[in-house]
């Protein structure tokens, strides 16, 4: 077993505490579009990430201290692999509206984009799920549909733009999204 840290899956104790370990995988991911709610498959593999850059500014003063910090870039992501490769899939990974009918699924830049809302829920082994919202989003990155025996996972990547003025559900104080963690996971 692996040597932790202070505060890296200890209890009070300093023994190890296994319920403070995450396992389990996204089984639910989603898109909502124009209201309604589409069930994208499950992501084993996915990968909720979340980055702050940070300025600090410098007081004029010597010796210089720092007066504030501040954070100049947030973001919020998901990616990983969709084990199901369907007509609607192929559509949300192209950035087309999941709504579409269309037997073609058209590659190549688009004028207006088609904003979604992401939904993923991890469950771990004991039953405790954890959801994850991205209010308004865009899927970027490379796809790819690969040969073989065995089915074939895609690789996906969906980043929340600002929604700062709620048109997807963000707010000023929650622009990107959630992440929801329901109380009792750690003792």
């Amino acid at each position: 077993m692996p040597t932790l840290g202070p505060g890296e899956g200890k209890d009070h104790l300093g023994t190890i505490d296994e319920d403070s370990f995450v396992f389990g995988s996204w089984e639910q991911v989603g898109a909502i579009q124009a209201g309604i709610d589409y069930y994208l498959g499950s992501c084993p593999d996915g990968v909720l990430e979340f980055n702050r850059e940070d300025y600090q500014h410098m007081s004029a003063s010597f010796p210089r201290f720092v007066d504030f910090i501040t954070a100049v870039k947030i973001g919020m992501k998901f990616s990983g692999h969709l084990e199901e490769l369907n007509h609607r899939t192929l559509h949300f990974m192209l950035g087309d509206l999941l709504s579409s009918t269309s037997q073609y699924i058209y590659v190549g830049p688009r004028c207006d984009p088609n904003y979604f809302t992401f939904s993923a829920k991890r469950n771990r082994c004991d039953n405790l799920i954890i959801e994850a919202l991205l209010w308004k989003c865009l899927t970027t990155g490379l796809v790819q549909i690969g040969s073989a025996d065995v089915p074939v996972a895609l690789p996906f990547e969906v980043h929340a733009m600002d929604d700062r003025d709620g048109v997807y559900g963000g707010t000023t104080t929650a622009p990107l999204g959630y992440i929801w963690v329901p109380l009792g996971v750690y003792p």
